[in-house]
């Protein structure tokens, strides 16, 4: 049995459930579109962090950055920040933008720091002095 089938029967093994975080519908997807089972793992966790980056920014104004704001944030020149939207929406292909996703990733942030804050925030009659 030669390598690319083994590759082909894992993405099959993948199919068979649902996919559980946003990496592994980015592999399936770039998976599905052609590319190699290493250049999608590694294209998957680069889709990733491209709406991470935007989440980041997403939170400095009071809309949505463009993609010159966003260049000029990470300070990189917007064919860069193009390129990655590219790699965004072939991951991601039913998304329009990394908004919705970035937005949702925000709000799941803010949960965890509230429950951690709520964690650091215990009564001082807790520690021995």
């Amino acid at each position: 049995m030669g390598s690319t089938t083994r590759a082909h029967e894992a993405d099959y093994e993948q199919l068979k459930r649902e996919p559980q975080t946003l990496v592994e519908v980015a592999f399936l997807n770039l998976r599905a579109g052609g590319m190699s089972t290493f250049k999608a793992t590694v294209k998957a966790a680069e889709a990733v962090t491209i709406v991470w980056a935007w989440s980041r920014v997403g939170r400095l104004g009071d809309q949505w950055p463009t993609v010159i704001e966003y260049s000029t944030f990470w300070k990189q020149v917007e064919r860069t920040s193009y390129r990655e939207l590219t790699l965004f929406r072939e991951a991601f292909p039913l998304e329009v933008s990394p908004r919705r996703i970035a937005e949702a990733m925000n709000a799941r942030a803010d949960i965890a720091l509230e429950r951690a804050a709520a964690a650091l925030s215990l009564p001082a009659n807790l520690a021995s002095a």
